[in-house]
């Protein structure tokens, strides 16, 4: 259409002319750089000006608004009218599609565990009641991809809050920056929410008691909306731990105490582990660079 109207614009007025569509206002002919304005043709009603174009409507732009109409708010006041016919149709079954989009979710997460099982080589864990966690050769699933087949060095956990006196329900982890120590922590905190999720689980073998809560100061995300600095905000982690924690929960605690001075840090640290160890006794695994 726009070649037609080309042919049809007088000689020298203008570099170039186009049709478009307007929502509301139909079609337009627009024209560039007009150049003689005593060529525009009679019938060429001006619209408006915008951006070196001048819009007319000419009598070609008005048979096509005849022929065609508004069509862009033509479609828009269908598909409002057929959205409310379906839901018209839809709402009586609102619960049975609830609780189809329900189940197929599940299955969903099912198949999902069992393409898991069958692509990483997992294990299906062994659930008790007692306040226990013995991990072998477990892996950390994500760290394990990036590295590649047999790179990933696979760790051990024992962690027991019951009366052998020979097991602890807490670890001390040291170790220089970029040596592990929060890929092991991440470690153990995924194996024992994947088993309690009813996944199978990233190790040889694992037993895993029972846990009521997770308790993590792992990652600090400051924020512009939180008035708080990095420490304020590590403080406030563990300090939930603390009050929150029970016999049956698992706590990790990765570089608590580094938000302020050395010797600060330690204290803050030794006496959040003897709080723990007297008195929940809590599964707490610890991933310190305080070698004291």
């Amino acid at each position: 259409m726009s070649v037609i109207m080309g042919r049809h614009t007088p000689p020298g007025m203008c570099e170039d002319v186009k049709v478009i569509y307007l929502p509301q206002m139909g079609c337009l002919l627009a024209a560039s750089n007009i150049h003689r304005r005593e060529l525009i043709p009679p019938d060429w009603e001006q619209q408006f000006e915008a951006k070196g174009l001048t819009y007319f409507k000419t009598p070609q732009m008005t048979n096509l608004d005849e022929h065609y109409g508004d069509l862009q708010n033509i479609i828009i006041d269908l598909e409002i009218e057929w959205v409310q016919r379906l839901i018209e149709r839809l709402e009586p079954l609102e619960w049975q599609l609830m609780n189809l989009g329900d189940a197929i979710a599940e299955v969903d997460c099912l198949l999902a565990f069992a393409l898991a099982v069958e692509r990483f080589g997992l294990v299906r864990p062994t659930m008790t009641e007692q306040p226990t966690l013995k991990i072998k050769n477990g892996w950390h699933p994500l760290y394990a991809m990036s590295l590649g087949p047999g790179q990933y060095i696979g760790n051990d956990t024992m962690l027991d809050a019951g009366p052998d006196p020979d097991m602890a329900a807490m670890t001390v982890i040291t170790g220089a920056n970029g040596s592990g120590k929060s890929a092991y922590g991440k470690q153990v905190a995924l194996i024992t929410y994947m088993a309690h999720i009813g996944s199978f689980v990233p190790a040889d073998k694992a037993t895993i008691g029972i846990c009521d809560k997770i308790f993590t100061r792992v990652q600090t995300r400051e924020s512009a909306s939180k008035i708080a600095s990095a420490f304020m905000i590590d403080l406030g982690q563990v300090s939930q731990a603390l009050r929150g924690a029970t016999s049956r929960s698992l706590i990790i605690l990765d570089e608590f105490g580094k938000g302020t001075s050395p010797s600060d840090g330690a204290g803050l640290l030794a006496g959040v582990l003897t709080h723990l160890l007297n008195g929940a006794n809590p599964r707490t695994v610890v991933l310190t660079h305080f070698h004291s």
